[in-house]
């Protein structure tokens, strides 16, 4: 797994969302050069940097790749960002390996029982993995519809050049899964939470905290005004305030 590094300091591993890569994440990390934090923007298996194509990701192999490259880099404990489809692998990291995690933060967060769709919406979601116009419409029902078309453009780049088709149908399935066994609480002291106001219900303040409740002991959950699936694309500057008080 290849990562883009800002700053020097206490560190923090962020992981991406399933149409995006470590690009999501560069209008916030403008506003975070000098706050005492050393960020690891990774790009998932098969995504941005960390190509060719994973055939067949999961939580728990990518979980055990992050550690592997904190291990590499001396990191024995760090802070960890996910987002959206990344929330399942924060929480496995939570569940496995509680010992490393400083913090962990979750954006917009697919829940721990993973995402529940009908017939009908995976089969949209199947069409966003293929068609670049399919991707823009996933967008403006994410909160995309608040911004300019300028940002449009550029969120629909992100999304449609950070990974191949095949990657986005692989990473789907497992997001998509149904779980065999049921997801096991964490041992963490406390998670955060962080979510769009215009964000699909899914993902909403009311649906997480139902989905999240059965495995965190103590969840701190904020809603974010004006913006939707994408808040650090959205409001980059209102996201980084918010992640430091988190950090410190």
């Amino acid at each position: 797994m290849q990562a883009t590094i800002y700053g020097k300091g206490s560190p923090v591993i962020i992981l991406h969302e399933w149409l995006g890569d470590h690009r999501n994440w560069e209008p916030m990390l403008e506003f975070c050069n000098s706050e005492g934090f050393e960020f690891h923007c990774l790009d998932l298996p098969g995504y941005g940097n960390s190509r060719p194509h994973s055939p067949e990701p999961s939580a728990a192999a990518i979980a055990e790749e992050i550690l592997k490259y904190a291990d590499s880099r001396d990191l024995a404990a760090f802070s960890l960002v996910v987002h959206s489809m990344s929330g399942l692998i924060g929480h496995q990291l939570g569940v496995t390996s509680p010992e490393r995690l400083k913090n962990l933060i979750f954006f917009c967060p697919v829940p721990p029982c993973g995402f529940q769709a009908s017939a009908a919406d995976q089969e949209k979601m199947q069409e966003v993995s293929n068609d670049r116009s399919a991707i823009r419409q996933a967008i403006l029902a994410r909160g995309g519809h608040l911004e300019s078309n300028e940002w449009l453009d550029r969120k629909e780049e992100i999304a449609w050049t950070a990974s191949s088709p095949e990657t986005k149908r692989a990473y789907l399935k497992m997001f998509l899964a149904p779980f065999s066994t049921p997801p096991h609480k964490t041992a963490l002291e406390k998670a955060y939470i962080f979510c769009g106001e215009a964000d699909l219900p899914f993902y909403r303040k009311p649906s997480l905290e139902k989905e999240f409740a059965p495995y965190y002991a103590n969840l701190e959950i904020v809603s974010l005004e004006n913006c939707g699936h994408y808040p650090m694309l959205q409001r980059p500057k209102d996201v980084a305030a918010a992640l430091f008080k988190c950090l410190s």
